[in-house]
């Protein structure tokens, strides 16, 4: 299969976009480069990708996907334990993150910061018991 197939039936497949431009460039001395650009374009998953292709002095090949913004809806809370859970339950943190995503939930569990909060806040209780 030859590179304008490939990006022809690319294109065709994802209902995209397919250009095949030749070039011949005078580089001095009676000299030519030729020079051919393939690229297709198309939307997929709502992002749309580009594959780019040249042929001649240099051979390069480059694809980019270009993703929109999506928006942020990552709220949490963090909570404290009652104090009686807190006395009865030593192992447990005394701090609830609440989060619909489990992956930045974990992040902040998992976090140093977070961390050091915490056991400040262990030691600070303990002394005040």
């Amino acid at each position: 299969m030859t590179i304008t197939e490939s990006f022809s039936n690319l294109a065709s497949k994802q209902n995209g976009n397919f250009q095949k431009k030749d070039g011949k460039y005078h580089i001095g001395d009676g000299s030519f480069l030729h020079n051919t650009n393939y690229s297709t374009s198309f939307n997929y998953k709502d992002s749309e990708v580009i594959v780019k292709n040249e042929l001649g002095h240099q051979n390069l090949g480059f694809a980019e996907c270009i993703i929109p913004l999506q928006p942020n809806n990552s709220e949490f809370e963090i909570t404290t334990r009652s104090t009686i859970s807190q006395i009865f339950n030593r192992k447990k943190a005394p701090l609830i993150v609440s989060c619909n995503d489990l992956r930045l939930k974990d992040y902040i569990e998992k976090s140093e910061a977070f961390l050091i909060f915490v056991y400040t806040l262990k030691r600070k209780s303990l002394n005040q018991l």
